[in-house]
Parts: structure tokens; sequence; C-alpha cells
């Protein structure tokens, strides 16, 4: 006898047949695995192991059951089913809830697993821009040493082996760092790439470093707090005119529409099996409104134009800088539509070298070379740097846009107006958290909505939120 399961949402399904022990993935979420072996020989009521991975959430189960049934039915609840990621905790960046050990211990832990490495390896956007940004500075970086601050599997050590480097000491407190080594001797690199166990802060060098990379960024930019680390080592490690990739960071955001998500999971609740089930909007709303999003928007639904709320330089920054800010931001409005909120989005940008810069440049005179390569990956205007970017108008990354939604959604027109301030501070509890704080209000300029006593202004209102 079969027995047949099927999750919808967003148009994603995952569908299992099983028959006589042998389990058949209909439909297939990317990023989930799921299998059966039957435990021993019997009938239907013997017990079945089963083995079910999400690399979307980082995570894996084992265990055994008495009918797959009951996997399947609690399998819904455990997981989500969908390659999109609708809360912002990344697999493998954990909050400190529950986990016994101190706010390090649990985040390097997060790190010590393959899910969430396998995900930031399977972003060609990001891998391809780093290899892409260390390989075009080669000239600069062959016979030089390069710390990689934070190095996980050491993609971009040995993509600094390549480059030419002398020697790269690749530094990690995860886990992982022992796998790096094994990489690293797998591929010929273990005479260049020196692989150090340890958090930055503690770790001694035998060396300055001419150069130094890390992939730094979290959510919302500066979410985890790895970019103190990295500072870190710029202060002790770095010689006098050394580089650091990337050299600047620029935190966006700008007004979005997103009528699916609220249909889905408010408007469901107007009829369900043609019953009112409204009662328990106020919980959907605090349950899907009051936590920021993760997720992937199309540029049409990007409402204004974006606006910079945070520029770090690389060389300059201090931690100080991050503990706590503000910014206020005026967001014109480009397309009328719904406002349900704000996203944030990133991008970083490494330099080119001079030589670089002139090749490409009379590459472009000559009509061989354009202002893009990948889609998310830019060139500057003049070719004096490689532009990373997560926002909606590039391709997907796994950082996607950081959504935070209003509780009350405005009807905004072109040459309308958004304004308010961001407040953020890190979460006294988890200094590698985030509480957010917004305050807005609309600038309409529609003639019937503007009164003599809100002179256009409609409705300040404010909200926070927990990056966690």
């Amino acid at each position: 006898m079969g027995v047949y399961w099927k999750e919808r949402g967003r148009g994603e399904h995952w569908a299992v047949c099983l028959n006589n022990g042998v389990a058949e993935a209909k439909e297939k979420v990317p990023g989930v695995d799921l299998g059966f072996v039957q435990a021993k020989e019997g009938g239907p009521s013997c017990p079945w192991s089963f083995h079910l991975r999400s690399e979307s959430v980082g995570a894996e189960r084992f265990g055994l059951i008495s009918r797959p049934i009951k996997l399947l039915s609690s399998f819904r609840h455990v997981f989500r089913m969908s390659s999109r990621r609708t809360s912002a905790r990344k697999p493998g960046k954990r909050a400190r809830k529950g986990g016994g050990g101190s706010v390090d211990e649990d985040y390097f832990g997060g790190y010590s697993g393959i899910g969430i490495h396998q995900d930031m390896l399977k972003d060609e956007v990001r891998t391809e821009t780093y290899r892409d940004a260390i390989l075009e500075m080669s000239d600069f970086i062959k016979g030089k040493a390069v710390l990689d601050v934070g190095c996980g599997t050491g993609i971009l050590s040995l993509f600094a082996k390549q480059a030419g480097a002398r020697v790269v000491y690749a530094v990690d407190a995860s886990d992982m760092a022992k796998y790096a080594e094994r990489i690293a001797k797998a591929n010929g690199a273990e005479g260049v790439i020196k692989v150090i166990k340890g958090k930055m802060e503690e770790v001694d060098l035998p060396e300055g470093v001419d150069v130094i990379i890390s992939e730094w960024m979290g959510y919302f930019l500066v979410y985890e707090s790895m970019l103190d680390s990295v500072f870190f080592a710029r202060d002790k490690w770095l010689k006098p005119g050394g580089k650091i990739l990337p050299d600047r960071a620029t935190l966006y955001i700008s007004a979005f529409t997103w009528p699916g998500y609220i249909k889905q999971n408010l408007g469901f609740w107007q009829n369900v099996y043609n019953f009112d089930f409204s009662p328990l909007l106020p919980m959907a709303a605090k349950t899907h409104l009051n936590e920021p999003v993760i997720d992937q928007l199309r540029p049409e639904q990007e409402l204004s134009e974006r606006r910079e709320i945070l520029g770090i330089d690389m060389y300059t920054a201090k931690t100080s800088d991050f503990l706590e800010w503000k910014a206020d931001f005026k967001l014109p409005v480009v397309r009328s539509g719904i406002s349900h909120g704000v996203m944030a989005y990133f991008e970083v940008t490494f330099p080119l070298p001079p030589l670089k810069r002139s090749k490409l440049l009379e590459a472009r005179r000559k009509g061989d070379f354009g202002t893009e390569g990948k889609s998310g990956k830019k060139r500057g205007r003049d070719i004096q740097e490689i532009v990373l970017t997560t926002g909606p108008e590039g391709e997907q990354t796994h950082w996607g846009q950081c959504m935070f939604f209003f509780n009350d959604f405005d009807m905004v027109r072109q040459d309308d107006c958004i304004k308010g301030t961001i407040s953020v501070s890190r979460t006294s509890s988890n200094p590698r958290l985030l509480d957010i704080s917004l305050t807005w209000a609309t600038d309409v300029i529609s003639p019937a909505l503007k009164t003599s006593a809100n002179n256009g202004v409609v409705n300040w209102r404010k909200k926070a939120f927990k990056l966690e």
C-alpha cells in the first residue's frame, strides 16, 4: 500500500510515494533529501529508519518510525518545504537560544557542519565574485602573505594560492578548520595554505600580511558582528600599504511591495474551506509581520529609489561605529503600489589595480568588454572596482534581501516619499544579534490625501524588530 503526501505553498511541492519500502520523490524541493530504509523484514507495522536532510535549514534528522505516515505528519512541522528562507535566522548563524554554551561557542558551532558551507559555496554570485576579485589582484598578491579571516572550507585561500600568494594564513575557530586543512592537502596547497584553528583575536601569526581577504557579511550586512574580527586583524597584522578584500561595503534601504506574501499568510485566514477564520488574523500578523524576512524579490517589487543607510570603509572603520547607530532616510516612490515595508540589502566592492583598469578600459573602447558581468556582479562605471550586489536587480544570493514589514500598508504613488529613521543596536544578551527600530511616515502628493492638519504627511508610525 502506498502513502502519498504533498505540501503546498508558493508553487513548490514535496511529494513522496512509499511502496514496499521504496521512497520515490515525485516533486522535489531543492536542498531537501528524504530517504527511507525498512529496518527488518516483516509486515507494514515494522519500524522504518529515515534520514532527512534539509540544506535550507542546515539540519539533519535520523530516527525510527513505526509507520511512514507518522514521519510525514511531523515532517511538515519540522522543516519548511521551500528553498526560499522566510525567517531571518540563517543556517549555521544561530542565536544563543538554549545552546548551553557561550555566545561564541554557539556561533562557531553553527559553522562546524557542512550545510552552511554548501549553501555558501553553491552561491555562484558570491563565490565567483570573490574568485574574480582575487585573481584580478594577482599582480599585487603574487609573492605576498595573505590572511583569510574566517576561512571556512578554505575556498578563498585556494583562490589566493591561485593568484600566486607566497603563503596564506587561513584562520577559523570552528571545527571546519580541520577539513580546510585536508582540502588544502587534497589540492596540493598545503605548502602555501597554513590553516590555524582559533579565534582571530587569539591566534598568533609568524609575520604581518600584505592582503586580508574575508567573507564577513551577514544578513543586513552587519548581522553576526564578524566584522569585528576583520578590524582586529587589520589593526594587528596588516602591513602599511596592504590591501583588504573587499575594501568597501554599503547598506541600502528601499520600499517594497509583496502582495503574494500577504495573501498567503494573512489573506488565507479570511476563507478557510468557506469558513471565516479571521479571529486568527492578529496571531498571523504577529507571526508573519513582526520578524524580518529573508527572501529574494523581483526588481519590479522595489517601489522606491534606494538610499544608503550605512557605509563602511574597511581601512578606517572601527567596531565602535557599529555598536549603536541610526540613519534618516527619504525614499522617493518611483512606481505606484501598496507599500508593505522597507527592505535592506548591501553591496561590497573590490578594487582593481591600475594596470588592470587600463587594460579593461582599452577593451571597452574596442567593444570587447561590457559593464556587466554575471547578474549580481557588476563592474564600476570607470572599471575601478568589482561590485557584488545582493539587491533585487541582481541574481539571487544566499543573503537575499532583509524585509521589514509595516503593520499598516499604504497605497503609494509615483513621487510620494516614504521617510523615516532606522535605529540599530547590538542585542545586550548576544552582541552578534541586532535590535532594529523603524520610524516612518508617507509624504503624499495627492491633493485628496493632503489636509491642513497633516500637510501631506500621513501617520507617523514606529515598530521594533529583532534580527536573530
